[in-house]
C-alpha cells in the first residue's frame, strides 16, 4: 500500500510538472515573443517551442508512465495499449506541426534551415519518434503480429523510448537556448548576458522541463511500479518455452500440513446377498480403524493435492527448488519469488545475490514465509535466470494464483453503562469449511496508553490441525454519549431494601450546558415508589460544568425489582423541564416472614 502511495504522489508531482512546462513556454511566446500567428511570419514561429515541448516532452513523457497506474494493472491490458498509442499519436502530431511551423516561418522570413545542431537532433529525434510508433502499432497492437517479434521488439522498443525522450529534451533545452541567443541579442536592448528577465523566465523553463524528465525517468526506473504480467502476457517466456527446454527445472510447493484421511464405508446386512464381503474389504482396507473400520475418519494423512486457498492472518509458506537437469555447469543463477497483491508488490526472496554455479543434478533450495494481510487474488511469481557454459543468458518465469479468503466475521457493539463503563461485545463467526480453535481474543491497548483502551481487537486461532492464524480488527470506536444540557446520575444507591422502610440515594446533577442554570427540584411518586421530602424546593445556581451532590429518601411499597423514577428539574430561567426515568433499579425484599408478608 506504501508503495502505491509513493507512486501517486511522484505521478501528481508529474503532471504538475508537465503542465507547469506547457504553461511556461505558452506564456513565454505570448508575452515576449508577441503571440501566435499562422501567415508565415516570425509570430508562427512561436508555434514551434509550444508544440514541440507540449508533444515531445509533455505528452510523450505521460504516454510513457501510464502503464505504471495501479489501478490499470487489474484492467484490460490492450484498452492501455490503445491509451499509450494514442498519446504518443498526438505526441507524434504536434512535433510534426510544430516542424512545420518553423519551416513556414523560416520561408516566408527567407532563412535558411537545418543549420545548427538543435535542429540537427530535433529532426533525428522526430524521424526516431515517428519509426518508433509504427513499429509499435506494428508488433503490439496488431493481433497478426508473431510471438517471436513481439519479444525481440519489447526490449528495444522500451531502450528507443528511453533515447527518444533524452533527445527530446536535448532539443528542447538546446532550441530554448538558441532562441534566447538570438532574439536577445540581435534585437533586444539588454543583452543575453546580462540575464534580463525574459532570460530568467526562459532558464526557469529550462529547468522545469529537465526536472520533468527526471521525474519521468525515476517512474520508469522503479521494478515495484511496472505492470506485473499474468500467464500468456510474458512474450519473452513463451518463446522461450516454444523453442527450446531449459536446463533448470523449477518447482513450488506450498508447504501446508496434511489433512486427515476420510473414506466411504460400504456396509450391508449379514442377510443380505453379500454378505461379509463388504467387512472383510474394510478390514483390509490399511486407511481403516482396526475395530472401528465403519468410521469415515481414518488413521492415515492425506498430502495436499493442489496450491489451494488460505485465509486472512494465515502464514504463506512455500518451498522452492532450482534443480539442474542438465549435464552442463549453469551460471549466475538468481531465483526471485515475488507476491503479487491487489495493491503491491511483495520481495519474499531469502537472498537476492545470486549463485556463482551449480552443478549437474544439484539443486538451490529456499523457504518463503509471509503473513497475508490482503483479501484477495494473490499471485506467487517465480523467476529464474542464469547463464549457459556458453555464456547465453536465460531467463523464465512461473506464475502460482491462490485465493485469500476471509476467515472470521466480526462484528462489534457498545453499551454505555450508567456508572460511565462502556461494555464491547465482539461477536466472532467462523465463516470456514472447518473448525477452529480460539487460541486468544484480546483487546489490544493503545501505543498511547499503559491500559486496555478501545484500539483493536486481537484474535488468534488454530485450525484442527494446528495451523496457526492471526486477525487484527481496524481500531475500535464509538461515538461519545450526549447527555443534553443536565445529565443526572447516581452516586449512591442500594442493592437491596426492605419492604415499606425509608431507604437514601445520592444523585449527582452535573451542568453540561455553557450558561448558569438555576433549577428547581420537582418529585413524582410512582405507583410502587414513593418520594419522601418536599417537592419543588429551590437548588440555588449550577454554573457551567459544575455539579451538585442531592440526598434523597425513597420509599417503595411493593416488593420485587422496582425501577426508580419520577423526578423532575426545572431551568427557571428558560421554564424549561428535564424529566427522568427509569434512573436505576433496586431489588426490594420482606424483611418478615412469607407469612407475614
Amino acid at each position: 500500500m506504501r508503495s502505491s502511495v509513493l507512486f501517486y504522489l511522484t505521478y501528481t508531482l508529474c503532471l504538475s510538472l508537465g503542465l507547469l512546462c506547457v504553461l511556461f513556454v505558452s506564456y513565454w511566446s505570448s508575452h515576449w515573443r508577441g503571440g501566435f500567428a499562422w501567415d508565415y511570419s516570425a509570430l508562427e514561429f512561436n508555434w514551434h517551442p509550444v508544440l514541440m515541448v507540449s508533444g515531445m516532452v509533455v505528452l510523450y513523457g505521460n504516454a510513457a508512465v501510464v502503464y505504471r497506474a495501479p489501478f490499470t494493472w487489474k484492467q484490460n491490458k490492450l484498452t492501455w495499449k490503445l491509451v499509450h498509442g494514442g498519446l504518443m499519436f498526438l505526441a507524434l502530431l504536434l512535433s510534426i506541426v510544430g516542424l512545420c511551423a518553423v519551416f513556414d516561418s523560416h520561408k516566408g522570413l527567407n532563412l535558411p534551415n537545418m543549420y545548427s545542431l538543435h535542429s540537427w537532433v530535433g529532426i533525428c529525434t522526430v524521424a526516431m519518434f515517428a519509426l518508433q510508433w509504427i513499429l509499435g502499432l506494428a508488433g503490439f497492437l496488431f493481433p497478426c503480429s508473431p510471438l517471436w517479434f513481439r519479444s525481440s521488439l519489447k526490449p528495444i522498443h522500451i531502450w528507443v523510448g528511453k533515447a527518444i525522450l533524452i533527445l527530446g529534451l536535448a532539443s528542447c533545452i538546446s532550441g530554448i537556448d538558441e532562441n534566447l541567443l538570438l532574439a536577445l541579442n540581435e534585437s533586444s536592448a539588454e543583452p543575453y548576458n546580462s540575464l534580463p528577465l525574459e532570460a530568467r523566465f526562459a532558464n526557469s523553463l529550462g529547468i522545469l522541463i529537465v526536472a520533468f524528465v527526471l521525474v519521468v525517468f525515476g517512474i520508469l526506473s522503479k521494478d515495484k511500479w511496472q505492470r506485473p504480467e499474468a500467464d500468456g502476457e510474458s512474450f519473452h517466456m513463451e518463446v522461450n518455452q516454444a523453442k527450446q527446454e531449459h536446463l533448470l527445472a523449477l518447482k513450488v510447493m506450498r508447504l501446508t500440513k496434511p489433512t486427515l484421511f476420510t473414506n466411504l464405508p460400504v456396509t450391508c446386512e449379514d442377510r443380505d446377498l453379500p454378505g461379509d464381503l463388504f467387512g472383510q474389504l474394510m478390514r483390509e482396507d490399511p486407511s481403516t480403524i482396526k475395530g472401528a473400520e465403519a468410521l469415515m475418519l481414518g488413521e492415515m494423512l492425506t498430502l495436499p493435492q493442489n496450491f489451494g486457498n488460505i485465509f486472512l492472518g494465515e502464514t504463506f509458506s512455500s518451498y522452492i527448488s532450482v534443480h539442474n537437469d542438465s549435464s552442463q555447469v549453469v551460471k549466475d543463477i538468481l531465483v526471485k519469488a515475488d507476491l503479487q497483491t491487489s495493491s503491491q508488490r511483495l520481495n519474499l526472496s531469502a537472498s537476492n545475490s545470486a549463485v556463482s554455479e551449480l552443478q549437474s543434478e544439484c539443486c538451490i533450495d529456499d523457504v518463503i514465509h509471509h503473513e497475508v494481510k490482503e483479501i484477495g487474488t494473490h499471485i506467487l511469481v517465480c523467476a529464474v535466470s542464469y547463464t549457459t557454459q556458453y555464456g547465453e543468458k536465460l531467463y523464465f518465469r512461473k506464475f502460482f494464483k491462490f485465493q485469500v479468503l476471509k476467515p472470521l466475521d466480526v462484528k462489534t457493539k457498545f453499551y454505555n453503562a450508567e456508572t460511565d463503563e462502556v461494555f464491547l461485545e465482539a461477536q466472532i463467526q467462523n465463516i470456514t469449511t472447518s473448525p477452529m480453535f480460539m487460541e486468544k481474543v484480546s483487546l489490544e491497548p493503545s501505543m498511547m496508553y499503559n491500559v486496555t483502551e478501545l484500539n483493536t481487537l486481537d484474535i488468534v486461532w488454530k485450525t484442527n490441525l494446528g495451523e496457526r492464524g492471526r486477525l487484527q480488527t481496524s481500531q475500535l470506536q464509538r461515538m461519545a454519549p450526549g447527555y443534553g444540557d443536565i445529565r443526572l446520575s447516581l452516586e449512591m444507591i442500594p442493592d437491596t431494601v426492605n419492604l415499606e422502610e425509608p431507604f437514601d440515594i445520592i444523585c449527582k446533577i452535573t451542568n453540561c450546558s455553557e450558561r448558569t442554570m438555576d433549577l428547581e427540584l420537582e418529585m413524582c411518586n410512582t405507583r410502587s415508589i414513593h418520594w419522601c421530602g418536599v417537592s419543588g424546593r429551590q437548588l440555588g445556581k449550577l454554573s457551567p460544568a459544575a455539579f451538585l451532590s442531592l440526598p434523597l429518601t425513597l420509599l417503595s411499597s411493593v416488593q420485587g425489582l422496582q425501577s426508580i423514577s419520577g423526578l423532575r428539574l426545572t431551568d427557571t430561567f428558560l421554564k424549561r423541564t428535564y424529566e427522568y426515568d427509569d434512573i436505576a433499579q433496586v431489588c426490594v425484599v420482606c424483611p418478615y416472614t412469607s407469612n407475614e408478608c
